[in-house]
């Protein structure tokens, strides 16, 4: 990921036992970093801006899992960059190959199955287009199934902060 400017940064100390105390809410500064200074005690960090994956703070050195951020010395600065995941969405449209000017099929099922993400389902609205958003950058498989035709399916990859799309998938009857 690359820093973000203006993420909204949600900190959750452990400790606190009342929730006005539990919860702060920052922003980070234009190059993406934001700065704090909290009582010794536990956290919990998460970063959320508008066309990221959202993100809690976790080590590197760990495998992956979000962590506390302990603070163990009284007045001690915080300070990190906010680097987050842009996602994608890909959008498209489903067509009778075989009806004359290839009329669009309202009853198709979508399924786009991703090797980071779990299979998505997709119905294709009234006019034969399907929309599915909020997904991780990488490769996928996309899958039209609809009764009555052969299903078609292909690959394609997701670049991040990508919006793929027309894909135009044209089924046969079968």
């Amino acid at each position: 990921g690359a820093p973000v400017p203006h993420a909204q940064i949600t900190v959750i100390g452990s400790q606190d036992l009342t929730v006005a105390n539990r919860l702060h809410r920052h922003r980070t500064d234009q190059d993406g970093t934001f700065n704090l200074r909290l009582p010794v005690g536990e956290y919990w960090v998460q970063a959320v801006a508008v066309g990221f994956q959202p993100r809690w703070f976790e080590e590197a050195s760990q495998r992956g899992e979000a962590l506390p951020v302990v603070i163990e010395e009284p007045g001690a600065e915080v300070v990190w960059p906010v680097l987050l995941q842009p996602i994608a969405s890909v959008f498209g449209e489903v067509a009778d190959l075989s009806a004359p000017g290839k009329d669009k099929i309202n009853s198709g099922t979508v399924l786009l199955e991703g090797l980071l993400t779990p299979l998505r389902k997709m119905t294709s609205l009234v006019d034969g287009r399907f929309v599915a958003e909020g997904l991780l950058p990488g490769p996928y498989r996309i899958r039209v199934v609809v009764a009555g035709y052969v299903a078609e399916q292909a690959g394609l990859t997701l670049s991040a902060g990508e919006n793929l799309g027309p894909i135009k998938v044209s089924l046969s009857k079968g």
